[in-house]
């Protein structure tokens, strides 16, 4: 994706535009691509609830999606009366997917840093009106590591309980979600609360060929690793650093993928993965498309993993 520039129309009345025609049709965010910077943002995050009254004047990332329960979110887990990133995709289904970060800093940014450990909740969702039940299944990500999550041994039930909540992103009323997560943990119950505000619509994804470097999952390091999209919605990388080859097919903001190769402590990591992936902005002030994707193997699978990928365009 070379010769990229910065896109000079406030990603706020790029949607409102997209929105008078009912839709956000997959040609505009191709040209939404073709005109995106890369980079940026670099550092722990914030919710961007938190940082709206900063520097004017101030363009959103996060206008009203089409259905609050619907797009992309970001915010806080509290675990262990620790505030952690909270990185969210939830779609008018119920599907939701929640990558939880390390700690939660107030940066208006999307964490870019790999943190000492990570996991991501695969779940589903019961909405009725203004409230949402769920169950969902925590899974622990950077298993390679020494160091790692403690939910990569034992994946871990979770119950869900959310609500939304009058917010504010840069100056425009949207709708926060505030809930609980009860999970079951080998060694007792544990409550963590969760808040997050939206941080842009429902984007579809399709593109015309374009590169991404990978800068967060496991199977990347020093970025070695460069996804390649096509305009049919291929999907496809390869890894010095893992081994890891990976295949598969975006399909809207659905992700199918198969990984294999991976040698040695990430030979856990093939096998046949599904998710859900957005392009975003890497911060509230920036307007910049980054690939979103968060990905597990299915439940049954008989070593579970999960990976949530975020890719800069070359």
């Amino acid at each position: 994706m070379s010769g990229l520039r910065t896109l000079r129309v406030s990603p706020y009345a790029a949607v409102q535009r997209m929105r008078r025609h009912g839709s956000l049709l997959p040609g505009v965010l191709a040209s939404i691509l073709g005109a995106c910077g890369g980079g940026g943002g670099a550092g722990p995050v914030s919710s961007p609830a938190t940082t709206a009254a900063a520097s004017p004047p101030a363009p959103t990332n996060a206008p009203p999606a089409a259905s609050p329960w619907a797009g992309h979110f970001v915010g806080t887990v509290k675990v262990a009366g620790q505030s952690l990133f909270a990185d969210a995709y939830l779609k008018t289904d119920g599907s939701v997917r929640l990558y939880v970060g390390g700690p939660y800093m107030e940066s208006g940014a999307l964490q870019m840093t790999v943190p000492d450990s990570s996991e991501q909740l695969v779940g589903s969702l019961s909405i009725s009106g203004d409230q949402a039940q769920g169950t969902g299944l925590i899974i622990g990500q950077q298993c390679a590591a020494a160091a790692h999550s403690r939910f990569c041994e034992a994946p871990a039930s979770a119950d869900m309980s959310m609500s939304l909540t009058p917010g504010t992103v840069a100056g425009v009323s949207v709708k926060d979600i505030e809930g609980q997560i009860q999970v079951v943990t080998i060694s007792g119950n544990e409550t963590w609360p969760l808040h997050l505000s939206p941080w842009g619509p429902d984007q579809p994804l399709t593109a015309s060929k374009v590169q991404f470097k990978e800068l967060l999952a496991e199977f990347a390091s020093g970025g070695d690793t460069v996804i390649v999209l096509d305009d049919t919605g291929a999907m496809f990388f390869q890894s010095a650093h893992s081994g890891c080859v990976g295949n598969g097919i975006l399909n809207g903001s659905v992700v199918t993928l198969t990984i294999d190769n991976c040698n040695g402590a990430f030979a856990y990591l093939n096998g046949e993965y599904s998710g859900l992936a957005t392009i975003t902005a890497s911060s509230v002030w920036n307007y910049d498309g980054l690939l979103r994707v968060w990905l597990s193997k299915s439940p049954g699978a008989a070593m579970p993993a999960a990976l949530t990928m975020l890719a800069e365009p070359l």
